[in-house]
């Protein structure tokens, strides 16, 4: 019965082992002043007095801690035996100053409570505060890092901006608003009973709400200014669009946009030429050359069958697709799928299911918690990119586009089941995009980004088919681009793709029953334009730019595919198609500039992944592990190598890349490292990124932080705490190999107690052998019954000593 003992034996050295390490972790500490230089006096007396020198916080002010290993640490606890305060001693001392023992105080962290009565509505925000293991788009990973918005613009093009709102008047923008439909520069809304001119300044509030005045709830970026155009309450022109488009492009940073062509499933329509200028214009010229942010809502014709790929607005390689998810990261009923679609924010759900909406300011100075669709979801985008730009006013705005592929994240919409894994290993979705936004992951990328490379652009030659798709069939069309090769002019030489247009011209009978899919030179996949039911139009598509942003990052040489499916009972033909694939000549994405900390590193080591750029990385594994992130130009300058041929534990080598990357710890081979569980949420290295930062597991959290701190140690307790870890384990093992010696020994006693029980009560009934019938003996409590030689012995054990 050795199993308790071994318990007790176990929890004695568990607790043995965790005490002396905190014990040694908690060394008690102690600052003196001392007259002289820290590294030589300050150590000095920390010797003799039984310390440790940790420190030189100022010039003369030293930090040391007790020190148990040290030959002199007698000294210390005799004068704690004593009730001697060691720091008096140390007062003694002729270099010492002054000496004072260093006791932790409580300190509370400040956290996001802020006294807007409608703060706890916004689910989006803050529900990650109440139960950590849902997602939220982490705007308070923003906060925490310091960005509010300030000294961002964002003004919204919209039917009107209630600018005296007491929720939004210190936060209102003159500069930024006008009144395009009245021709003035008051962006007031006309009211009328329905309160249908509500929009804009629904929209503003998401944004720049203001905080902590008893108001409603709380902006996203409530130390940004916004501003209102207003110019949906009226005939809507192709000129009233550009004229909004370029509003004070040197003064405004970002435009948020939550309209289009009608939703109902049969238009295809977009800008017209001046509006299409003013966008080129905007990222030409606007925020002094760096780029206007032209923000858009992706469309509320889901329960019409439409798709955004056929809304001209979210087609243009000028603005950024928003699309929506619902609380339960569910797909909304409104939601349109297009290959355009960025990224996605939160809204409006199933009411019915208890899925609530968007909070924010209402006509009237009122507020509401029923703001809807892809256009509440568009001014959260905008309000997190005023954060951005605030953690980096020199983004451009194909940075901003990098930022937001990198810091969404698929895996926190359940319901993102239709992704695309494309050869350059991002997960993205004609619903959601690239994932659901994360402002605490984006500002970080953004605090130390480095701008992208100039964007070049390649244009395929014009294909001419002529070929018919008859009915419920499809045709496959190919074409060898070898126009992104371009050695003469880099403006037109593309080796990583950002945004890819297949501007088509098809007649067909019935628009909507046809289904187009383009196939990269990867043969990664991309749907651009899904079956449109209700779409009966005979009039097709002319030279229709469908984009695509899913072949994000992957090479664009080699051989397209375009397949037209037909699934009606009418005919189509292809006339025409042509590739223009939009993206960079060198590699796009450069280590960080600085190392910043914060509360989303998950590695905080010396050798952290950014460290060490300036050295080019050798053919060890040792200068590999150092400068793992770090890409060397091949001899022709086009392409990213690297050095690295071996790698440490517990990275390994990735073929595709030549990078060490950081793998699951349960999936640490060749070539796999971004091949990861869904559910690990650490260290798998993206082959553009450093690594996701995101630390929700609990567990691996902690063994992080107690890993940190051992390292922390000098190499006496290090050394201590591994001998009292060794001798524990060994301890277990003892106890163990005991506890199996004393069972199989009880075992062999037992069954040696048997037989000599049976030889005995065959020797006593030997002389009944010619008996053929069965006897009976009682003998200690077993009954024993004696059967004829060719029978087998039964024994029936009554009781058991």
């Amino acid at each position: 019965m050795m199993f308790p003992s071994t318990v007790l034996t176990f929890i004695f050295y568990f607790v043995l082992f965790f005490t002396t390490y905190l014990t040694l972790i908690s060394s008690k500490s102690v600052v003196i002043e001392v007259k002289g230089d820290c590294a030589t006096i300050g150590q000095q007396i920390a010797h003799e007095h039984g310390y440790r020198y940790v420190r030189e916080i100022f010039d003369g002010f030293c930090e040391i801690e007790e020190d148990p290993l040290s030959k002199n640490h007698k000294r210390y606890r005799r004068a704690i035996e004593q009730g001697i305060d060691p720091v008096k001693i140390l007062l003694e001392h002729e270099h010492v100053e002054w000496a004072e023992s260093q006791i932790p105080k409580k300190r509370q962290k400040r956290e996001f409570i802020f006294n807007d009565p409608q703060w706890n509505s916004m689910w989006y925000l803050m529900r990650h505060l109440q139960m950590p293991t849902v997602p939220d788009l982490n705007v308070t990973g923003a906060w925490e890092m310091g960005y509010t918005g300030r000294g961002q613009v964002v003004t919204f093009l919209d039917d009107g901006l209630e600018f005296d709102h007491p929720d939004l008047l210190e936060n209102y923008d003159k500069e930024a608003s006008t009144d395009i439909n009245d021709n003035d520069d008051d962006p007031t809304p006309r009211y009328e009973p329905t309160n249908e001119n509500k929009h804009g300044t629904r929209c503003a509030g998401e944004v720049a709400a203001k905080v902590n005045n008893n108001i409603c709830g709380v902006g996203i970026a409530y130390h940004a200014r916004v501003g209102g155009i207003r110019m949906l309450d009226g005939d809507v022109t192709d000129s009233v669009e550009a004229r909004s488009l370029s509003h004070r492009p040197d003064h405004v940073q970002i435009y948020s946009a939550s309209w289009g062509p009608d939703d109902n499933g049969l238009v295809v329509d977009g800008p017209g030429r001046l509006a299409k200028k003013a966008f080129q214009d905007g990222v030409l010229h606007g925020r002094g050359g760096k780029g206007s942010i032209f923000v858009w809502a992706s469309g509320n014709g889901g329960r019409y069958s439409d798709s955004c790929a056929c809304d001209g607005y979210i087609t243009s390689i000028y603005t950024i697709a928003i699309s929506a998810t619902t609380e339960r990261g569910n797909k909304p009923w409104y939601l349109e799928e297009c290959s355009a679609t960025l990224a996605s924010a939160y809204s409006s759900g199933q009411s019915n299911a208890g899925e609530r909406d968007i909070f924010t300011t209402d006509l009237n100075h009122e507020c509401t918690n029923h703001h809807t669709g892809t256009s509440a979801a568009a001014p959260l985008a905008a309000a997190i990119y005023a954060l951005v730009l605030e953690a980096n006013p020199s983004l451009t705005w194909r940075d901003i586009m990098h930022i937001t592929v990198l810091g969404s994240r698929p895996d926190a919409i359940p319901s993102n089941t239709n992704v695309v894994r494309n050869a350059a290993r991002f997960n993205v979705s004609s619903r959601f995009g690239f994932g659901l936004m994360d402002a605490g992951l984006m500002t970080w990328y953004a605090s130390g980004w480095k701008n992208v490379p100039p964007m070049s652009s390649c244009e395929s030659a014009i294909s001419y088919p002529k070929r018919i798709i008859t009915t419920r069939s499809d045709q496959t069309f190919s074409l060898n681009l070898i126009e992104c090769k371009n050695d003469i002019d880099p403006r037109h030489e593309v080796n990583y793709i950002e945004q890819v247009q297949t501007f088509v011209t098809l007649t067909t009978d019935r628009r909507g029953e046809i289904e187009i899919y383009l196939y990269s030179p990867s043969n990664t996949r991309t749907q651009l334009l899904p079956k449109r039911e209700r779409d009966q139009s005979n009039k097709g598509f002319q030279d229709w730019p469908f984009l695509t942003v899913q072949l994000w990052g992957e090479v664009p040489h080699g051989q397209w595919k375009l397949q037209i499916v037909n699934t009606g009972g009418g005919s189509a033909t292809l006339m025409s198609w042509k590739l223009i694939v939009h993206g960079t000549r060198e590699y796009p994405i450069s280590p960080r500039s600085t190392y910043i900390q914060s509360a989303y590193e998950s590695d905080r080591s010396s050798c952290h992944i950014e460290c060490k750029l300036d050295e080019p990385c050798g053919n060890t594994d040792t200068n590999c592990t150092a400068c793992r992130h770090f890409k060397q130009p091949l001899t022709d300058g086009k392409f990213p190598g690297s050095y690295c041929r071996q790698c440490k534990y517990p990275m390994a080598l990735d073929t595709l890349t030549h990078r060490c990357l950081l793998c699951c710890t349960t999936n640490i081979t060749t070539n796999n490292c971004c091949q990861c569980a869904s559910s690990w949420d650490g260290f798998c290295l993206h082959p553009l990124v450093t690594p996701s930062i995101h630390m929700n597991n609990w567990l691996t959290s902690s063994i992080d932080i107690m890993r940190n701190k051992f390292n922390k140690l000098d190499n006496y307790r290090q050394t201590f705490i591994i001998i009292v870890l060794v001798i524990s384990f060994i301890s277990i093992i003892i106890c163990l190999i005991i506890l199996s010696l004393r069972q199989i020994f009880n075992s062999r006693l037992i069954s040696r107690q048997e037989h000599a029980n049976v030889e005995y009560v065959m020797l006593q009934n030997v002389d009944d052998h010619d008996d053929e019938e069965t006897k009976s003996i009682e003998t200690n409590g077993h009954t024993k019954k004696i059967l004829p030689t060719d029978t087998t012995i039964s024994i029936n054990h009554a009781e058991e000593t």
